[in-house]
């Protein structure tokens, strides 16, 4: 077997064991998880094509019921919007509020927005420290590109990204090669 076969097969089930948990042992938890998985990747592109065709109307409402069950991106384009006043009066409180609940969760972007909010006191009173505690990790991040993540075996490193499907393993790449070159980044 050659090397790069076993770093792929490794891999493959890595990343399928993500999603079957294994707390949810009966095939309905399985099923209702990968069921509710695909109802927010649809919600999540409603909302986002609304957005990208500039209806934000629809866009907000997508969003926000998205962003009130907790998901994390949903959270941070409900901050961007109500940021920016898309959709919606602006509103700089409400937007930190939902900076906030996605960069608690690790949402790169959030983390940044925030960071950015506490520098210059723009929906909260401005706090150096806490600026610099968000945009720190924000810039650590591995920041690849919207909706992808990675995870490391040996000296390769899969890119991967969670579909209605499953998941979609994008690129393996070994440690020396340039991600962006490979990835449209």
């Amino acid at each position: 077997m050659s090397r790069m076969y076993c770093v792929v097969l490794m891999a493959w089930l890595l990343l399928t064991s993500l999603l079957a948990a294994e707390t949810l042992s009966p095939a309905s938890d399985r099923a209702d998880l990968l069921s509710a998985h695909r109802e927010v990747v649809a919600g999540l592109g409603v909302a986002k094509t609304a957005y990208q065709n500039k209806d934000y109307a629809v866009a907000a409402q997508e969003f926000a019921s998205l962003a009130a069950a907790g998901d994390v991106e949903a959270q941070y384009f409900s901050g961007l919007m109500a940021e920016s006043g898309e959709g919606r009066a602006r509103d700089l409180t409400l937007a930190v509020s939902w900076y906030s609940k996605s960069a608690k969760q690790g949402f790169p972007l959030a983390q940044y927005r925030l960071g950015m909010a506490y520098a210059g006191g723009n929906g909260v009173d401005a706090d150096p420290q806490l600026a610099v505690r968000w945009l720190k990790p924000a810039a650590q991040a591995d920041h690849i590109r919207l909706g992808y993540r990675r995870y490391g075996i040996e000296r390769h490193m899969i890119y991967f990204r969670i579909t209605t499907y499953g998941i979609a393993v994008v690129r393996i790449l070994h440690d020396r090669m340039d991600a962006s070159r490979y990835l449209s980044i």
